[in-house]
């Protein structure tokens, strides 16, 4: 595949790098808790293992429970990777909820995304009314090409000020590749964060993306130029693993 490595895009997005896996984390902060979703749009080598591991059995079905079983794992995985600090505290994500189903990638390939829920719970001694340093960290695709964004959202009674890269951005908004040459790629934020003294304690739920597959993207000329070759047979068969989530 020597048309891969001649990608003119450093963030290396599906239809330039198999190797890439595109990315956009939210995360809500709350009186009470962080709340973080985390969204994953497999590339072609991912979306291989993905489909390998959702039919262990290989009978061409992925069932409930196979599905259920792979999100979990992929949860626990990712959220173990995830460095989230507030002040001095360092805090752990737990695991909530998931979703794993077909989708279109980067130029209107076949894919896998996955949607995962966490919730944090902060701490009780966390200082009230003082402003304190915030940062979120993705270590799992620090190394790994392709679309990468991070969000942060507040709750009433809760603020936060620091900059966020690509805010402007829609989540996996691929037309920015061809109307300005480049892909987000951001791994971290850092900011301040104070809660209220008198910050309401509601819960804020996990709202995970709804599970539907986007209209799938038209090429532009030079897209066509780059799929070819290889990259249809690669095309060919990253189709026939998704087609399983139809099924």
């Amino acid at each position: 595949m020597i048309w891969l490595l001649a990608a003119p895009f450093a963030a290396q997005p599906h239809a330039l790098n198999p190797e890439s896996i595109d990315r956009y984390v939210e995360a809500t902060l709350a009186p009470t808790q962080v709340v973080l979703v985390y969204q994953i749009i497999f590339g072609l080598s991912s979306t291989e293992e993905a489909s390998q591991r959702l039919d262990p059995d290989d009978d061409g079905v992925i069932t409930d429970e196979e599905r259920a079983e792979y999100v979990k794992t992929e949860g626990k995985r990712y959220g173990g990777r995830q460095y989230l600090k507030i002040g001095d505290e360092t805090l752990t994500l737990e695991f909530r909820m998931g979703d794993a189903y077909a989708h279109f990638g980067h130029n209107g390939m076949h894919v896998i995304k996955v949607d995962l829920g966490y919730v944090c719970p902060l701490p009780a001694g966390l200082p009230r009314g003082a402003t304190l340093d915030f940062q979120l960290k993705d270590y799992d695709l620090e190394t790994v090409p392709g679309w990468k964004q991070m969000q942060i959202v507040t709750a009433p009674g809760v603020h936060y000020e620091g900059h966020i890269p690509y805010r402007e951005f829609k989540p996996f908004d691929y037309e920015i590749l061809n109307e300005k040459g480049f892909a987000p790629g951001t791994d971290s934020i850092k900011g301040q964060v104070s809660f209220d003294e008198t910050a309401p304690d509601a819960e804020v739920n996990i709202i995970l993306p709804e599970r539907t597959v986007v209209e799938k993207p038209k090429r532009t000329g030079w897209q066509y130029g780059i799929v070819g070759g290889a990259g249809i047979l690669a095309l060919a068969f990253i189709a026939a693993a998704a087609a399983k989530f139809r099924r």
